[in-house]
């Protein structure tokens, strides 16, 4: 049974389905609470017993239908959060149990998985967690993408691509025998183009010094986006079609006291909120070290104006705090900075074609 992994779903706790969820807690993966609702006798709606309020009827919230509190009850058991990094851990040591220590890395940054096997490397995906740069790399046939909810994947399914997509609790991952058969069947028969762009990308960034990336690689970047308009055009297309999808977004690593781990910011409103016209920017190489809140506020110093400033940053490390600081910023309705982390730029060089730039 495929349980949703997802705030806000839940079971009738007579339902068959409620020792998968309670597994789930057990493991660590969910947080559960279990609230009891009696159901309206006329639209069949259920009313969280908790609407009462001292009150023994009530009328139902859907259909205005007098209800008291002497209709049956029914019980159900809702997942109140959800523990990503408890699931990283599970998959990751299913991983290494298949094809050893040494074989497996786990990318912090980009949230994904990199697999060596037989000579060949395979690329694993969370759905909803991993950046949108590898993403975009799927359209290729590139990895295997583990959702937790299948219903969210479903768009994105045809027949073609259908075996790359796994259930993150696939029964398959808990047998060593089993994953590298699966891993096997996929038939790939060459390096990901992704990761060799990656590493290059990687490569060019610690060959070239400071000045070079500010004074050289950026105004040619920003020039051959604009060269590009027509494959700019297709992007944001893209990113259209799946609009309302967690496809368009991008992952902020927010956090702090009182904070929401991260946020899912839409990606083709960000992407067009920092390539407009009439912004001051700021650019930064690095290649090992993170950027900071400090440095965030450095560079709006140095930029001189606070108004509308685009960072461009060779780095995926960014401190949470920056993220809050954009979203803060961002209230009143477009994003006042933008920063374009190596996750953005190369999705930008990647689709738009521009490879030319890092040789």
């Amino acid at each position: 049974m495929q349980i949703p992994i997802d705030p806000g779903y839940s079971v009738e706790t007579a339902s068959s389905d409620l020792e998968e969820l309670k597994k789930l807690e057990r493991m660590g993966v969910v947080s559960l609470q279990e609230e009891e609702y009696i159901r309206c006798k006329n639209c069949k709606d259920l009313i969280d017993i908790r609407e009462f309020t001292g009150n023994t009827r009530i009328n139902c919230p859907n259909c205005d239908t007098p209800c008291g509190l002497t209709l049956s009850r029914i019980k159900k058991a809702e997942i109140m959060s959800v523990n990503l990094q408890k699931i990283i851990k599970i998959l990751h040591s299913q991983m290494r149990d298949a094809f050893g220590e040494s074989n497996v890395i786990f990318d912090k940054f980009e949230r994904n998985w990199t697999i060596q096997h037989n000579g060949k490397k395979y690329l694993f995906y969370i759905y909803g967690f991993s950046i949108v740069a590898s993403f975009l790399s799927m359209s290729e046939n590139e990895g295997v993408i583990l959702y937790l909810d299948e219903k969210k994947i479903q768009s994105q399914l045809h027949d073609l691509n259908k075996p790359r997509y796994k259930y993150v609790f696939d029964p398959i991952f808990a047998s060593p025998e089993r994953f590298v058969s699966f891993v096997d069947s996929l038939g790939y028969t060459e390096t990901l183009k992704y990761l060799n762009f990656r590493k290059q990308f990687e490569n060019f960034l610690s060959s070239i010094t400071d000045t070079q990336y500010e004074k050289e690689f950026i105004p040619k970047f920003i020039e051959g986006i604009k060269l590009k308009n027509r494959e700019l055009s297709i992007l944001y297309s893209r990113l259209q079609q799946v609009e309302n999808t967690i496809l368009n977004t991008k992952y902020l690593k927010k956090g702090g006291p009182g904070l929401e781990d991260f946020y899912l910011i839409d990606l083709h409103c960000y992407l067009q909120d920092g390539l407009h016209c009439e912004r001051y920017g700021e650019s930064k190489r690095y290649t090992t070290t993170q950027f900071t809140f400090n440095d965030l506020m450095v560079a709006i110093g140095h930029a001189k104006h606070s108004e509308d400033t685009v960072f461009f940053v060779s780095t995926n490390d960014i401190a949470p705090s920056v993220w809050n600081k954009i979203m803060i910023e961002r209230e009143n309705g477009h994003c006042k900075y933008v920063i374009f982390d190596k996750d953005l730029m190369l999705m930008l060089l990647y689709n738009l074609d521009l490879i030319h730039l890092i040789e």
